[in-house]
């Protein structure tokens, strides 16, 4: 669970990477054409998440006449749904990437012990700057400055209400959680500081093996020093990164204005707290 420019992309690469593991690549996202309503995705969202993982990928083409072929789109060219359907029910765990729910504690109700759910959060300035280099479609009466500013404050909202929770949980006695979903945060920042290391962890707390094919990808994909014209590195969907590098990045590309407009958000700079970063004053 995340949002988008949070690193999102390359954390679910570690799981799609993994051939026991079917990956479903955002499969809201043909609900969110269709319906173009976003509390209708905030109410059923889901229970469409729960269908996916049980592999009823019938549900996408029932609301979304076709659309079961999108979470699956990176990964092969020509399917059918029953093709679809085998590919989820021959896989032992399944995962899905989510970046159109707001509310964890809603999402973590729908599923037992037999799930985990990982959020992904990230310092708002490192998702503020990724945004920026993203093109944003012009509103009514509106600066871009403003939209772009609307939709953190809306994000960090998200993130301190999904942190508090992760707290609350973490601090439950364990026969209060024995039927719940495994829930755990991840900041972005230590992924990609230490991508092998933390895969290693996320793995090993989930209880999935974990295999040489995966640390090569990691190598691969993390510590790209070539020619700074390469289209996969300035491709803002790209995994391709020095992921190191990618940490800090917003602050030298962010304007002094525009790091003090996000942190002057009290959600922002409170997210910026509890991830015990420091505010640049």
């Amino acid at each position: 669970m995340a949002t988008y420019r949070s690193g999102s992309t390359f954390l679910s690469e570690l799981f799609k990477q993994n051939e026991k593991i079917f990956y479903a690549f955002e499969p809201l996202k043909p609900l969110i054409r269709t319906w173009d309503r976003r509390d209708l995705i905030q109410k059923y969202g889901a229970i469409v998440m729960r269908d996916i993982l049980n592999c009823d990928v019938g549900i996408l083409s029932h609301i979304a006449k076709g659309w079961h072929y999108w979470m699956v789109r990176y990964n092969y060219t020509e399917y059918t749904f029953e093709t679809t359907y085998q590919m989820c029910k021959g896989k032992k765990l399944r995962t899905v990437k989510i970046i159109s729910l707001d509310n964890l504690e809603n999402l973590s109700s729908y599923f037992g012990n037999d799930t985990a759910i990982v959020l992904l959060v990230r310092d708002p300035r490192g998702i503020y700057n990724s945004r920026n280099h993203l093109y944003e479609e012009p509103r009514e009466n509106i600066t871009d400055r403003e939209n772009r500013l609307n939709s953190m404050k809306h994000t960090c909202y998200n993130f301190v209400t999904n942190m508090k929770f992760v707290e609350k949980i973490n601090k439950l006695p364990r026969r209060e959680k024995a039927g719940m979903p495994l829930i755990k945060q991840i900041a972005y920042e230590d992924v990609a500081n230490n991508p092998i290391l933390k895969a290693k962890e996320i793995y090993k707390e989930l209880n999935i093996e974990f295999d040489d094919h995966i640390s090569e990808w990691i190598h691969h994909n993390t510590n790209y020093n070539g020619d700074p014209n390469d289209k996969d590195l300035n491709d803002p969907q790209s995994t391709k990164r020095n992921s190191s590098a990618t940490v800090n990045k917003w602050s030298h590309q962010l304007k002094k204005s525009q790091i003090y407009d996000l942190q002057n958000i009290t959600d922002c700079a409170e997210v910026i707290k509890l991830l015990n970063y420091d505010l640049v004053i």
